[in-house]
């Protein structure tokens, strides 16, 4: 007697296709402990079938390319509708719509991650050694601002210049 099963439509995109892999013994017995670990939170059902064996699904990073873009197209269109009934408007010449890499502020922000924007870096680093005024001191202080955030302490460091600007100071 033969068995077919046959897949809806919808999930045909879905079949794995990967061959069964070797693993070693201590694989098996880590493997084995994860599973015990997954059932007891029952994040997971013990499997019926005699042929059952553990797998572990990975999305493959199209998927989540696919899916991110999905996501991120819903969120344009939630600030665009936001936009419009809030009445505001944006200019086209400044929209960029679905970019990987965007600057902001002096930063560079791709996929999650921001980092300084090169210029930036470049201003810090051509400054003068001695500042002969407090215009200057707060072109200098505002650079700092920008590496505020990836200079450990760097508030700290900067605090005996700030004081510097006030009033009362000579």
């Amino acid at each position: 007697m033969t068995a077919k099963i046959e897949m809806l439509d919808e999930h045909k995109d879905r079949i794995i296709r990967a061959k069964a892999m070797a693993y070693s013994q201590s694989d098996r017995e880590e493997f084995s402990i994860q599973i015990k670990e997954l059932l007891d939170l029952k994040v997971i059902e013990p499997s019926k079938s005699p042929l059952s064996f553990p797998a572990f699904m990975v999305r493959k990073e199209v998927e989540k390319r696919r899916d991110n873009e999905i996501l991120h197209e819903n969120h344009v269109i939630q600030v665009l509708e936001t936009a419009k009934n809030e009445g505001i408007v944006l200019s086209k010449k400044k929209a960029k719509l679905f970019k990987e890499k965007i600057g902001y502020l002096g930063l560079e922000i791709a996929y999650g991650y921001k980092q300084l924007k090169p210029h930036i870096l470049t201003h810090i680093q051509e400054f003068p050694n001695e500042i002969q005024d407090k215009k200057q001191l707060m072109r200098f202080l505002g650079c700092l601002t920008y590496a505020e955030s990836f200079i450990k302490d760097l508030a700290k460091m900067r605090s005996p210049l700030q004081k510097k600007l006030k009033k009362d100071h000579k």
